[in-house]
């Protein structure tokens, strides 16, 4: 993933397996990484990351950081990618990542995080975080295009537009459901 810098035979953890988390699951194999760790409080999110090509899944919990790092060897992993928006989410990534290494926070937050600055900056971690910029978009496509990205596997739940009101039912309860994405058709 380019917000993360991601290299071949990266170790990569990704924090949430919503959506977004489960979208830097798909790309961060194709971009080389060796070892992509899901990390989510729902089971079938982790079950999904698994399916999206993480190597490793792991349920949040109080030994969520001592697992991931049993997975790194003690090291800890070379990018951390924040994908939930939450102040919790983000100082675990900060704890996953080893000296020298990456945290990618593409999670949107809405409000104020204290990261631990004073380990970060002893340790050289790079922090990157913002929008998203749409430069990676056509190539993306083209990658879902020629079958590399199976995008289909986002759509869990089908609805025709008289059923828009079933649909955000299934979307607002998402976990209950079990559902990622809804996908609308005419008819």
């Amino acid at each position: 993933m380019l917000a993360g810098n991601v290299r071949p035979g990266d170790t990569v953890a990704v924090v949430g397996a919503g959506a977004v988390g489960l979208s830097a699951i798909l790309t961060t194999g194709l971009w080389g990484a060796s070892k992509v760790i899901a990390i989510d409080s729902n089971k079938f999110r982790l079950e999904k990351a698994v399916e999206f090509g993480a190597t490793d899944s792991v349920e949040v919990g109080p030994g969520t950081v001592a697992d991931v790092t049993a997975l790194t060897d003690g090291l800890g992993v070379d990018v951390a990618i924040e994908a939930v928006g939450y102040p919790e989410t983000l100082l675990t990534a900060a704890s996953l990542v080893r000296p020298g290494g990456t945290i990618a926070n593409v999670g949107v937050h809405g409000t104020p995080v204290e990261l631990p600055m004073q380990d970060m900056w002893i340790s050289n971690v790079t922090l990157t975080m913002g929008l998203v910029d749409t430069v990676s978009i056509p190539t993306l496509l083209k990658m879902v295009a020629g079958g590399r990205i199976p995008a289909e596997k986002m759509g869990t739940h089908s609805f025709t537009f008289d059923q828009m009101d079933e649909a955000y039912d299934v979307f607002k309860n998402a976990a209950a459901n079990q559902a990622l994405k809804v996908v609308i058709t005419p008819g």
